[in-house]
This record gives C-alpha cells, sequence and structure tokens, in this order.
C-alpha cells in the first residue's frame, strides 16, 4: 500500500522523497477512495472556493504536511500528515482522502459520517459519564470513583448546568440517529453508481 501509493503520487526514485512538493497537482486519482463518487454539480462559488482553499495550502503548510489536488477532479484531495515528535505517532505516515461536497464552503469535507458513527455508537457511555458526574463523581474521573465535590454549593449549580445539558445531549443524539441512518442511505445510492465507459 504505501509503496503503491508513493509510486501513484510523485515518482518512484529515493532523489524524488527530497524535492517532494509539499502541494502538488497530479493527474491519477484512481486509487483515491472517493475516485468513483461523483463530483456533483460545480458551481462558480464552488469553484472559486475549492480554487481559494488550494491557494491557501499551497502558501501556508505546516512542514509536516503534504497535499495533493487533482486538475481533473477539483473536489478531491488527499493529504499526507508526518506524526509530531513527543508524540505517539512520531515519524508516521497518515494518509487522508477528503471530498469536498458540491454544498461546499457551507456543508464541511471532513468527517460527518465518521462523527455521526461515533457519537452514535459513545451515545449511552456520554449518558452514562453525565448520570455519574450529577450523581457527584468528579468530572474526569472513571466511574467507580469515590471522588466528590468539596463545594456543594458548586456542585449544584454544576449539577444544574449539567441537567440542562444532558437533555440538550438527549435531543441532538436523537438527531444524530436520523442523519446516522441518512448518510447510509446516501452511501449506499453512491456504492450502487456505477461508472460508464
Amino acid at each position: 500500500m504505501i509503496s503503491s501509493l508513493a509510486r501513484t503520487e510523485h515518482g518512484t526514485g529515493s532523489n524524488d522523497y527530497m524535492s517532494f512538493n509539499q502541494f502538488d497537482v497530479v493527474q491519477d486519482f484512481s486509487d483515491h477512495h472517493y475516485a468513483k463518487t461523483s463530483p456533483g454539480k460545480a458551481t462558480k462559488d464552488w469553484v472559486k472556493a475549492i480554487q481559494s482553499e488550494w491557494n491557501l495550502l499551497q502558501k501556508n503548510l505546516p512542514e509536516s504536511i503534504y497535499v495533493r489536488v487533482y486538475e481533473d477532479r477539483i473536489d478531491l484531495l488527499r493529504a499526507a500528515i508526518v506524526g509530531p515528535a513527543g508524540t505517539p505517532y512520531h515519524d508516521g505516515l497518515f494518509f487522508f482522502d477528503v471530498r469536498f461536497p458540491s454544498e461546499y464552503p457551507k456543508c464541511p469535507p471532513h468527517f460527518e459520517t465518521l462523527v455521526a458513527g461515533h457519537f452514535h455508537e459513545r451515545e449511552h457511555a456520554f449518558l452514562d459519564a453525565c448520570s455519574a458526574y450529577m450523581s457527584g463523581t468528579v468530572v474526569g474521573s472513571s466511574g467507580g470513583s469515590s471522588a466528590r465535590y468539596a463545594c456543594d454549593k458548586c456542585f449544584a449549580d454544576f449539577k444544574k448546568s449539567l441537567t440542562l445539558y444532558t437533555e440538550h445531549l438527549r435531543t441532538e443524539f436523537a438527531a444524530n440517529r436520523s442523519r446516522l441512518l441518512e448518510l447510509e442511505r446516501q452511501s449506499s445510492a453512491v456504492d450502487d453508481i456505477v461508472p460508464t465507459s
């Protein structure tokens, strides 16, 4: 996988590594995760927004981030990030395939299905943690911890606001379940699209 990404994106020789551009426009997007999706309807504002992003990226990338965009599919972008020193990700290479939806910039590209799925999967854990915190467990401690708040007045104010936020979370989780179902339906429809030659 790594060698195919390296060959596809920019040459194969070791000398290419030293002259690898941080930002580049390339042709071949065939191995991009979203290559088989439809680019959607391009409007002038959408194209202008994407080109503006390209200009920003071309001029302002941190030295550990590399970006490839595709001349024939401006809705697609690939980023490679070198893991920062002092973290468990140190010197690792992490690749991200991004697709800008036709509603961009009103609708973000990055990760709606992941976020919806994560909060759906962890919904009960969040609500259980809120219940534990409302019963006096110190925020950030484990559920079985005996640590309690020292100030009853502080805890009472915290509990009151957390009760309101928990109700808001329940409402948002319900909306998230509906959104996740919609995303799954859209994903199924995209998977059914067969490119024509």
